[in-house]
């Protein structure tokens, strides 16, 4: 699904909202919002999510926006491209072409120049941004342009690379719980009704079945339930939470229902607070990133009157070449970058790095010490032994056994299951025979409907097509 809404069009901090809104939301597969044209274009389940729903957190994202000038229009890479293309031309092709490449690099090195600018004028210092400068201005003063291009080129691809890893590892960091729902059930005078979580206040009390996601942090008021929170503790067997125990959002119910008051939502719960902590972390800068700019900048002077050197032996094309050859842009570029990556790398492997000197720190450390076993267990339980009596054998007994707890998400019943999974086991078909019972209680939910009125004024659908059932029934008997 395409949506257009105008207050998206050259409103870089808007789509970058919405694409954390999605980012954690159950029920979309895949999104990409376009600044330029001002659409997000929606991959999602209609099972878990309604296009509704769907354009309630759009407009809530787009509401809470603050008010901001637009965005510029980052033509750096496309513009660094063209440059080393009309290069390219006006070198070996078409000689009349070589004052408009020339025009165009030096409008493509314009960062360079401000970075230079700011370095020497405010920052009192010569750093590494001088020394591009200096290339920039020798290429364009002994008419080599086409190496100018590619130095640009260069420069420009790495700001690019740097910035992508960046919002690569923050996107990573931000979804390292795992999706959030974004609808709860609330309980209102007896009935369940479906409310947007962030409409939800201190003492609400909310309904969590079996397989979904604790959407707040909260105490249980009534009920029982197995709840698996190893991605926030590291305990790696399901928590028997009954009235008054604490919940934490961000951990799954696997077994039971629970009726839990909010104590804290949103930005308030502890795995948005530990989320915060980790998008602090990829923005913490390596000691030894920082000793190499010093050490960057400090080779300025010494690469300058090499230059020097060579020009008054060789000439310009010799002291260019020396200028060029400096370090800063490297280091400048991979120690980000590798910060960056181990961050990202380690929280897809579940490693958690709360502070950036633990991954200085870690070639010097000899010795791990755990605070409990659960921190060394694996998530979930495996079968490991299966015990056979008289002439059955362990496939028929694994595959009866697979049968019999295949429509049940206990941890143990999901152990059973993959087993007999991976064993290539085919347990027999469940009995046919119906039992009927008589409902001692009913009880319907309310689903929150919404007017589309206001979201048809501000968004349109581009491309449409069936999603399926609309609504969404959560009564039970």
């Amino acid at each position: 699904m395409r949506l257009y809404n105008p207050g998206l069009v050259r409103r870089r901090d808007v789509c970058q909202l919405v694409e954390r809104e999605f980012m954690n939301t159950f029920g979309v597969d895949r999104y990409v919002t376009n600044e330029l044209t001002g659409t997000v274009l929606v991959h999602f389940n209609p099972k878990q999510l309604t296009l509704s729903q769907i354009v309630t957190l759009l407009d809530a994202v787009t509401a809470s926006a603050p008010d901001a000038e637009p965005s510029p229009v980052d033509l750096d890479l496309p513009v660094n491209t063209a440059s080393v293309a009309l290069a390219v031309a006006s070198r070996f092709f078409v000689p009349a072409l070589a004052p408009v490449s020339a025009a165009l690099f030096l409008y493509s090195v314009i960062p360079s120049f401000k970075s230079a600018y700011e370095v020497v004028f405010k920052e009192k210092r010569v750093g590494v941004d001088v020394l591009d400068a200096i290339v920039v201005a020798a290429c364009l003063a002994t008419n080599q342009v086409l190496a100018g291009t590619v130095l640009g080129f260069t420069l420009s691809v790495s700001r690019r690379l740097v910035q992508k890893t960046e919002d690569d590892s923050k996107k990573m960091l931000l979804n390292v719980f795992g999706k959030q729902p974004r609808f709860v059930w609330l309980e209102v005078d007896g009935a369940e009704v479906e409310t947007p979580l962030e409409k939800l206040k201190l003492g609400d009390v909310i309904v969590i079945h079996t397989g979904e996601t604790v959407p707040v942090d909260g105490e249980v008021v009534d009920g029982m339930a197995m709840v698996d929170q190893h991605t926030l503790t590291g305990e790696s067997a399901p928590v028997e939470k009954v009235k008054g125990d604490p919940v934490l959002a961000s951990t799954t119910l696997i077994a039971g229902k629970v009726r839990v008051s909010v104590t804290s939502a949103g930005d308030q719960t502890t795995s948005a607070k530990l989320t915060r902590i980790l998008n602090d972390t990829a923005g913490y800068k390596l000691k030894s990133q920082s000793r190499g700019e010093e050490l960057a900048d400090k080779a300025v002077v010494p690469t300058l009157a090499l230059g020097g050197l060579g020009y008054a032996m060789t000439g310009v094309n010799a002291a260019t070449a020396v200028v060029n050859c400096d370090l800063g842009t490297g280091i400048r570029m991979a120690a980000p970058i590798a910060m960056l990556t181990s961050l990202t790398l380690s929280a897809e492997l579940g490693i958690l790095v709360k502070d950036g000197r633990a991954l200085e720190q870690l070639k010097n450390v000899d010795t791990f010490l755990f605070d409990k076993t659960g921190t060394l267990t694996r998530e979930r339980p495996e079968v490991g032994r299966i015990l056979t009596y008289e002439t059955y054998t362990e496939n028929q007994i694994l595959s009866w056994a697979a049968a019999a707890e295949k429509r049940f998400s206990h941890p143990i019943a999901k152990a059973i299951v993959e087993k007999a999974r991976e064993l290539k086991l085919d347990p027999p078909a469940r009995s046919t025979t119906r039992s009927t019972m008589s409902a001692t209680a009913s009880r319907s939910r309310s689903t929150a409907t919404r007017s589309g009125s206001a979201a048809r004024a501000s968004w349109s659908m581009r491309a449409s097509r069936s999603r399926g059932p609309q609504g969404r029934d959560r009564g039970r008997a």
